[in-house]
C-alpha cells in the first residue's frame, strides 16, 4: 500500500468515525429534545388543573357538590368544653350539651342509612384554644376529609328579650346548593311546631365563619333561643333533641335524593 493509498484509508476512517459521533449526538439531542416535551407537558397540565380547582371561599364559587360513593356529612355541633355557647337563665342547661346531643344522634341516624359521617367532636373536648382557632379547625376539618355537606348545629340567644323564640338555618346566598338543603332542614324543623319558624337566613345577615369557608355544602342550624323558656323547655328534654335530630338527619337524605336524582336527569 503507498502513500496515497494508505493517506485515504485513515481519512476515510476518521469520516466514519465523525459520521458516527454525529449520529450519536442526533440521537442523544432527540432524546433530550423529547423529554423536555413531555416534561413541558405535564408541568402545564398540572398548572391546568391547579387552576381549574375549586376555591375554598365561596364568595368566588360554590362547589358542585353532587353525592358520590363516598358522600360523606360533616356534623359540627358548635361549641364544646370551656366554650359553652348559649346558657339559659332559667334552667342550668348549655348549647354545648344540647347540640352534641342532637348532633350525635343525627349523625347516628344517617350512619344507619349507610351515610358515611364525620363530627368536628363527639364529646364535651376540643382541641382548639380559643374561638378564631376552633372555627378555623372545625373547617379545615370538613375541607381536609372532603365532606360533601357540613351541617353545623347551634342555639340562638337574645339578651333584649325573653319573647323572641325560633327556629333559623343559615346559608350561604339565595339560588345556591346550601340554599336547597337550609331551606329542607327549615321545613322539617317547623313540622315539629315546638315553636316559631323564623326560616331560612343568608351569609350577608350574619357572617359566619364557618358557612363562608366550609368547601362542602354549608349550613348553621339554630334550634330555638335558649333565652325563651317555651325553646328552651323543648331543646333541653331528650325527647325534644330526638325529634330535632330526626328532622335534620331526615332532611339531609332528602337533599342526598333530590340532588342524585338531579344530576342523573341532567345526564
Amino acid at each position: 500500500m503507498d502513500y496515497d493509498e494508505r493517506r485515504r484509508e485513515l481519512y476515510l476512517k476518521k469520516k466514519r468515525r465523525r459520521q458516527a459521533m454525529m449520529k450519536r449526538r442526533r440521537r442523544f439531542f432527540g432524546t433530550l429534545l423529547f423529554l423536555i416535551i413531555v416534561s413541558c407537558f405535564l408541568i402545564f397540565r398540572s398548572c391546568g388543573d391547579e387552576k381549574e380547582a375549586t376555591p375554598i371561599n365561596k364568595n368566588i364559587t360554590n362547589e358542585d357538590n353532587s353525592p358520590k360513593d363516598n358522600f360523606t356529612v360533616c356534623i359540627d355541633a358548635g361549641h364544646g368544653e370551656y366554650d359553652s355557647g348559649a346558657t339559659s337563665k332559667t334552667f342550668d342547661v348549655a348549647e354545648k350539651d344540647i347540640v352534641l346531643s342532637v348532633a350525635l344522634s343525627t349523625g347516628k341516624l344517617l350512619s344507619d342509612k349507610g351515610i358515611k359521617v364525620i363530627y368536628t367532636r363527639e364529646k364535651d373536648e376540643i382541641p382548639w384554644k380559643e374561638q378564631t382557632e376552633s372555627l378555623e379547625g372545625r373547617s379545615k376539618f370538613s375541607n381536609e376529609n372532603n365532606a360533601d355537606l357540613f351541617v353545623s348545629i347551634h342555639c340562638n340567644y337574645y339578651k333584649n328579650s325573653t319573647d323572641v323564640k325560633g327556629t333559623e338555618v343559615y346559608c350561604f346566598e339565595k339560588e345556591t346548593k346550601d340554599e336547597k338543603l337550609a331551606q329542607i332542614i327549615s321545613d322539617n324543623l317547623a313540622k315539629l311546631k315546638f315553636t316559631e319558624n323564623r326560616g331560612i337566613k343568608y351569609n350577608s345577615d350574619k357572617n359566619l365563619y364557618v358557612v363562608e369557608n366550609t368547601k362542602a355544602t354549608s349550613v348553621l342550624v339554630e334550634l330555638g333561643y335558649l333565652s325563651n323558656t317555651d325553646d328552651t323547655v323543648f331543646l333541653k328534654d331528650s325527647k325534644g333533641q330526638a325529634k330535632c335530630a330526626d328532622a335534620i338527619s331526615s332532611a339531609i337524605i332528602e337533599y342526598k335524593d333530590l340532588i342524585t336524582k338531579e344530576k342523573k336527569e341532567s345526564k
